[in-house]
């Protein structure tokens, strides 16, 4: 009986879950339901009791990878990816009925150790999930978005409508997990990505552990996952933007424990066929979630096993070397290229590219300025120091105390070090490495990123043993204490110090989002008012290519910045436009999305030819097809009433009234809000502020901030008033002009060169 409940317990938790995910549009708890099957698999393999810290930090590497290996047989056997999706799903069910009573016979709880890793998984995953915005913000999402979008359209893993070859062959891991929470949670595309990217922070935290569990010990695996939070490269900005490779490190991280252990014979052997069914299954993933992850990790166990062998400092291998190159190696690779259909094709291409895949790719932040910024941010930014200190200590402990760990600690050591290494090539010689100089400096750097918690835990380690080893030595009660006391302010200083800092980071990288709630708003009114047609944006910037992915594919885009490269046909998108407003053209079925959080398409001018249906916030809409003119003054003089005689910079509050030429919405925005410096950020060479203002006014005062000296001119509803040079720094101009009320004002600025910004616009 009581076998009975075990199984029918586990078994309607499984339901549960994927009733709920499906039930309430929820990608968060539809992100579970592989991680059900993983455990439920890692049960069936295992023969013995395992630690339950050890089995739910693997078990999502394997129900992932299954999803994903799965997906990629079903496409190369026609069968639909729908039905694929929800087979998967039944599968979970099955597992979870079939296995569900040897769950308690096969675990052994480890309390201490399981609550640590949640709260830490749990502290990252909240700061993210209220820090995080929709991944709609740069090419490298956009990219990924659209892969989606044609595999779910395509219902095949190899959309062949795809609008670029890249998005056909692209690894596809992170693609198959999106469009899989997609099809069961029925969420829109980006919803889906901005739950993988908050939860993407558990599996980030179990796989430190999981690695640093195995290739040191427990309470480093603790000290690790702690550390986390205060790493400085954890909160690199650009991490944001590069989601597979983020979820990358996790199979990363497990493949090197996975490794480690079946040459090592250690704690978490499970015998010779529970290694290999891991090792291919998930090392052919790790390929399709990010080839970077695998040939990183390649690279770190060859160092690992020619220091293990040629150092003899611990027993020899177990398994022969050719054994294991051949099971995590070449068979993960073999399956990848029977799986993929287009792995020749890829290989001819990267040839005929003359060797993309093996020479140096260069990126405009590949420079020295660059290089000095990323490896500070990695180690002393905002003041941690603590961080650098803990990083020596460990090195220096397990190098000339613990030997037994010498060949682990190198091993990520030399790794690090070749990044460093591969980031000076580039900026020097330039000599070309298989494989590895296919990166970009910056995506280079970030392969470092899940190793950095494990060298400040080893050092948070070996601080703890020097404590110990003072409080046992010395007699003197004072002298222990103020040990105590300098061990306490250490650890202090290194969650404290860099807190405000590192919270700012990770704010400040999410300001570069274009899909803001009142796109959001009006992308629902398009939806409700039209059941298909035309969207002419910007394409720089702008929010508009997003609208797809949110509503369906019923909404096509006369031009987006990716694919096109803002191009309509053979013209570029501002000659387009050019056209358009000059001839005054009709476009049938075709509506104008202008959003003015970016320097972008200037909505006076439509609005002087064309019908403006809608003004939400900093986005204007209008129909192409109507020269309607009758309600676009009242539009306009509703929306942007000032009834206040100062008009602050302040973007977030008042953005809707810089109509043309502001960056609104950026890291740097963000990053002078957050320094107490609210600004209207003119980008482009023209700017134009336009409001209805309840008084008459006779004098303007403009508070501008100039990065150089520099000259602009300022025209006031349409007559030039003022050309004045500006210094670099604060400028106050004074203007003698009138402004009517009830009426539409503009003030357009025009600046010779750099950055000029605009603090404050004071009417008297």
């Amino acid at each position: 009986m009581d076998k009975i409940l075990k199984l029918m317990s586990w078994s309607l938790l499984t339901i549960v879950v994927i009733f709920l995910a499906n039930y309430l549009n929820n990608p968060y708890l539809g992100f579970f339901i592989p991680f059900i099957l993983g455990f439920n698999l890692l049960i069936f393999l295992t023969k013995s009791r395992i630690p339950f810290s050890m089995l739910f930090t693997l078990s999502p590497a394997l129900g992932l990878s299954v999803l994903v290996i799965g997906a990629y047989v079903s496409s190369d056997f026609n069968i639909p990816l729908h039905t694929y999706y929800w087979g998967y799903t039944l599968f979970v069910a099955l597992t979870s009925l079939l296995l569900g009573a040897k769950i308690h016979s096969k675990l052994s709880l480890d309390f201490k150790e399981t609550f640590t890793i949640l709260l830490s998984a749990l502290l990252l995953v909240t700061v993210h999930y209220f820090a995080y915005t929709y991944p709609t913000d740069n090419v490298d999402n956009y990219f990924h978005a659209t892969k989606i979008l044609y595999m779910l359209k395509s219902d095949s893993m190899f959309p062949m409508d795809a609008p670029s070859f890249s998005v056909v062959y692209y690894p596809g891991g992170y693609h198959s997990l999106a469009g899989y929470l997609v099809k069961i949670t029925s969420s829109s595309i980006p919803s889906v990505m901005l739950a993988i990217r908050t939860l993407a922070w558990l599996l980030f935290v179990f796989g430190v552990y999981f690695f640093a569990r195995i290739w040191f010990d427990s309470k480093i695996a603790m000290y690790s996952i702690i550390a986390i939070i205060s790493t400085n490269i954890v909160h690199y900005y650009l991490l944001v933007y590069v989601e597979p490779n983020f979820i990358g490190f996790y199979f990363f991280l497990v493949m090197l424990t996975l490794t480690f252990s079946y040459i090592n014979d250690n704690e978490l052997r499970r015998g010779i066929i529970f290694y290999k069914i891991l090792g291919v299954i998930i090392g052919t993933a790790s390929i399709f979630f990010h080839p970077y992850s695998f040939q990183n990790y390649v690279l770190v166990i060859t160092v690992y096993i020619v220091l293990k062998t040629g150092l003899k400092t611990s027993k020899l291998l177990q398994r022969s070397v050719g054994e294991t190159i051949f099971v995590y190696l070449i068979i993960p690779l073999l399956f990848y290229a029977v799986l993929n259909p287009y792995f020749t094709e890829i290989l001819v291409r990267g040839i005929e590219a003359k060797g993309a895949y093996f020479f140096n790719v260069s990126t405009s932040h590949d420079n020295w300025t660059f290089f000095k910024f990323m490896w500070k941010w990695a180690t002393i930014r905002n003041n941690n120091y603590a961080e650098v200190l803990f990083i020596i200590l460990g090195f220096t402990y397990y190098l000339l105390k613990k030997s037994s760990k010498k060949p682990e600690i190198l091993s990520i050591y030399i790794f690090i070090l070749f990044v460093v290494l591969l980031n000076i090539d580039k900026l020097t010689l330039n000599m070309p490495i298989p494989f590895y100089s296919a990166a970009a400096m910056e995506r280079q750097f970030l392969w470092t990123v899940p190793l950095f918690p494990v060298l400040v835990g080893t050092g948070m380690g070996s601080l703890s043993l020097l404590l110990n080893y003072f409080r046992s030595s010395l007699k003197n009660k004072l002298v222990r204490g103020i040990s105590v006391f300098i061990y306490t302010l250490i650890i202090a200083s290194f969650f404290l110090i860099p807190a405000y800092g590192t919270a700012r980071d990770i704010v400040s990288a999410e300001a570069n989002f274009y899909v803001t709630p009142d796109v959001i708003e009006d992308f629902n009114w398009i939806s409700t008012h039209y059941s298909s047609t035309s969207i002419l944006g910007s394409c720089h910037s702008d929010s508009s290519p997003w609208l797809p992915f949110f509503e369906g594919t019923n909404y096509t885009l006369l031009s987006e910045p990716y694919f096109r490269k803002c191009h309509i046909g053979s013209k570029t998108i501002e000659r387009f436009v050019e056209e358009v407003l000059s001839k005054n053209k009709t476009l049938p079925n075709t509506l104008a999305f202008i959003d003015t959080n970016a320097p972008s398409l200037n909505p006076l001018e439509f609005a002087k030819r064309y019908s403006l249906l809608r003004i939400n916030g900093n986005d204007w809409i209008f129909d192409l097809s109507s020269h309607n003119l009758s309600k676009n003054e009242k539009v306009i003089l509703d929306n942007l009433r000032l009834c206040s005689s100062t008009l602050p910079g302040d973007v977030y509050k008042f953005g809707k009234y810089y109509v043309w030429g502001f960056t609104k919405k950026y890291f740097y925005v963000e990053y002078f809000a957050f320094n107490g410096l609210y600004v209207a950020w003119l980008s482009g060479k023209t700017g134009i502020i336009a409001f209805n203002p309840c008084k008459n006014y006779d004098k303007i005062y403009l508070t501008l901030f100039a990065s150089t000296k520099m000259e602009i001119n300022v025209s006031i509803n349409g007559k030039r008033v003022l050309t004045q040079e500006l210094n670099r720094g604060l400028n106050v101009v004074k203007i003698s002009a009138i402004i009517q009320k009830n009426s539409l004002n503009t003030i357009e600025i025009t600046k010779s060169l750099g950055v000029l910004m605009v603090y404050r616009i004071k009417m008297g």
